[in-house]
């Protein structure tokens, strides 16, 4: 199989869980209302760039949702590329995200603790993130900035984790036992591939997670601080408000 037949396999792979998705909130919520939106956009030269799927809930159990899903491609602006130290100036990229806020605040939409276990092969490599509430505000900031256009900007939250800090504040906050599982490369590309995630697609994410050692996801500058103006969520806080 080559990689456009991988690219291919796995937008159809994303499409197809937001299907499911979809598919298991309207069974759960019967007076569920749903707005799509089909979008297109065009690349950095005015070409097609791909597209996507919003779709928007709301109902009796949930009170509002978002399943998205995206597939975008062509060229990007030659300044852009040379910050992603890649070899050209084309990208390709799909993937599915979702936020739901049940009626219910005590109805959790994701349980991630069952297993006890978070996988992974960053190591002890310390990782510069945020919730996503810090992230969203601080694209608004950018994106109500004049020259937002003409800026790059790598977001990152105050205080870095490694995962391993990540599952000991999951036990300490939950009252359960989780642990962070370290693989080598090769066996968490394999463990992707056995959840569902084809093997091109596993291969590339796991080959990035172990790149995180060499300090790729860490940065000594709180950028998302600085444009929202606060400090970003502490881990602890984040963690219990999504218990």
């Amino acid at each position: 199989m080559n990689l456009e037949d991988l690219k291919q396999q796995f937008h159809e792979h994303v499409k197809d869980l937001q299907n499911q998705i979809t598919h298991r909130m309207q069974n759960l919520d019967k007076e569920l209302k749903l707005i799509e939106d089909l979008w297109n956009r065009n690349d950095h030269l005015g070409n097609p760039g791909g597209g996507g799927i919003t779709r928007a809930f709301e109902g009796s159990l949930f009170e509002n949702a978002g399943v998205n899903t995206s597939c975008v491609f062509g060229k990007i602006d030659p300044q852009y590329a040379k910050v992603l130290k890649g070899s050209g100036d084309e990208m390709w990229a799909t993937g599915i995200s979702l936020i739901i806020h049940p009626v219910n605040p005590r109805v959790p939409t994701v349980h991630a603790l069952e297993s006890g276990k978070i996988y992974g092969c960053a190591g002890d490599a310390r990782i510069s993130a945020a919730p996503r509430e810090d992230y969203a505000q601080a694209a608004v900031k950018i994106l109500l900035t004049k020259a937002s256009g003409k800026n790059i900007y790598e977001l990152a939250g105050d205080k870095s984790f490694t995962l391993t800090e990540f599952a000991q504040t999951l036990t300490r906050l939950s009252g359960k036992p989780v642990n962070y599982v370290n693989l080598k490369e090769e066996e968490y590309a394999h463990l992707l591939n056995q959840a569902g995630l084809p093997v091109g697609f596993a291969n590339m994410l796991a080959e990035t997670e172990s790149k995180a050692q060499k300090g790729w996801l860490e940065f000594k500058e709180p950028t998302i601080s600085k444009i929202i103006g606060h400090q970003t969520t502490p881990l602890d806080e984040a963690i219990r408000s999504s218990l």
